[in-house]
């Protein structure tokens, strides 16, 4: 997924973590207290036990790696794993949410209602909801 903010401006303030190859970049379990951004490198969500309609995705260059985990979970649900060495960005929930909020509080608070909407329809039977 294309970031909804200008990335630019968070790469000189924030840290950049480098994965090797094979490496997880998230680990399902984390807290999503941050946003991850893939500056450099591909990534691949790792095949375990989960449903099918979440496997298989695949990350490049200039993508947000599990935004809509990040937006409508307390935790990241899957493990996104380095399908190559990546350069990867991390920003905190609050300089998104803040950033996205000044231009338009309901635009954020839309994001995550559509986004756990999606989580719902996805993961049902893990999520608790019936579809």
């Amino acid at each position: 997924m294309k970031p909804p903010l200008h990335v630019d401006q968070f790469v000189q303030h924030y840290p950049r973590l480098i994965h090797a190859r094979g490496r997880l970049i998230i680990s399902a379990g984390m807290p999503t207290d941050q946003a991850y951004y893939l500056i450099s490198g591909r990534a691949h969500a790792k095949s375990h036990p989960k449903p099918k309609s979440r496997m298989g995705k695949d990350f490049a260059a200039g993508d947000m790696i599990g935004f809509v985990s990040f937006l409508a979970l307390d935790h990241y649900d899957l493990d996104i794993m380095a399908s190559s060495a990546c350069e990867v960005l991390a920003i905190p929930r609050h300089v998104i949410e803040n950033h996205w909020g000044k231009e338009d509080i309901a635009s954020w608070l839309f994001a995550c209602s559509m986004a756990s909407e999606v989580v719902k329809k996805q993961q049902p039977v893990m999520m608790g909801f019936a579809i």
